[in-house]
């Protein structure tokens, strides 16, 4: 009996060890941190989507919204500001759900309330909290894994607490 014991359980250890949180991340959606740390995504540069992939539980991520529009040979770029997010979740395929704009014009008005949502595979949103990771002055050369550091520290809205 011990050995059955052992034996599931040992089951059960494994099947826990490969559940897991994967985000499918478009083209359009850039991935700044993840719970503290540089993101490491799968699937190459030059793939339209790449997998983040996350343990269950409570994460962090710091993103930002890139839609790009043509404009003759050229190819334009809107940011959204970064978005600093935490979420609980276990065992799950989620994608960011992005908003579409008919132009650039239409994106550069409407960027600025773009609120970051991820969906399950059945299509509910998974509850999250987020804000704005904001930085003062120049906003070339960010750190976002340092300011995502910073944040946690003052306690904001999507802030983790690291044991």
């Amino acid at each position: 009996m011990k050995t059955l014991t052992t034996l599931l359980t040992g089951l059960c250890l494994v099947g826990a060890a490969h559940a897991e949180v994967n985000i499918d991340v478009p083209d359009t959606v850039q991935v700044l941190a993840v719970n503290g740390e540089k993101p490491a995504l799968e699937g190459g540069l030059f793939r339209a989507n790449q997998v983040l992939t996350l343990t269950d539980g409570e994460n962090q991520i710091v993103v930002r919204y890139l839609p790009y529009f043509s404009k003759g040979n050229d190819r334009v770029i809107v940011e959204s500001q970064a978005v600093i997010s935490k979420f609980t979740t276990a065992n799950k395929e989620l994608t960011f759900e992005v908003p579409t704009y008919r132009n650039e014009r239409q994106a550069q008005k409407q960027i600025k309330q773009w609120q970051l949502k991820l969906v399950d595979q059945q299509g509910q949103s998974i509850e999250l909290v987020q804000d704005v990771l904001k930085k003062d002055g120049l906003q070339l050369g960010r750190d976002y894994v340092v300011e995502s550091e910073i944040y946690n520290r003052t306690n904001g809205v999507a802030a983790i607490i690291s044991s």
